[in-house]
């Protein structure tokens, strides 16, 4: 990362324009340096106005843990598959991982809540407004409770 008003920069020319796997490349910090660098004597590569910027396909592989973060953890397309791991860290990686509407399949009480029939809505309503009516004085009684335990100020 460079700062762009350094006064020691001169000048910044692209050799070559393209887009990689992921939208950010910070597993580069955790992988050997030829994946990061480029030759000096590379010549710049030219493309026409308007033709698309080209994929690099490059998959990275890391090297040996520890990582500035656990890679292995993030759904990164840009890296080798991470194979070498401890299966019950595995285990536990494979439930972080999956995607939520996967575990979504097996929510029961999801599935209650959507198809819920309107006469069921009724009953569990009615019981929830036999108890709101107590609610408001339960909030008296707190306001009391409050007010006693208020230190009282004189005014001037």
């Amino acid at each position: 990362m460079y700062d762009l008003y350094n006064p020691s920069l001169l000048s910044i020319e692209v050799l070559r324009l393209e887009k990689r796997l992921d939208e950010h490349l910070y597993y580069l910090r955790d992988a050997p340096p030829e994946y990061s660098t480029f030759p000096f004597d590379m010549e710049p590569e030219f493309i026409m106005e308007g033709e698309p910027i080209r994929v690099n396909p490059i998959k990275v592989k890391l090297n040996p843990p520890p990582w500035f973060v656990k890679w292995e953890q993030r759904d990164l397309k840009g890296i080798e598959p991470i194979e070498d791991m401890h299966w019950k860290r595995r285990r536990i990686l494979c439930k972080i991982i999956q995607p939520m509407h996967d575990r979504e399949r097996y929510d029961i009480m999801k599935e209650y809540r959507r198809c819920i029939p309107e006469e069921d809505q009724e009953e569990i309503w009615r019981e929830v407004d036999q108890h709101r009516v107590k609610f408001p004085v339960r909030k008296q009684m707190w306001k009391r409770t409050l007010q006693k335990a208020k230190p009282k100020t004189k005014s001037k």
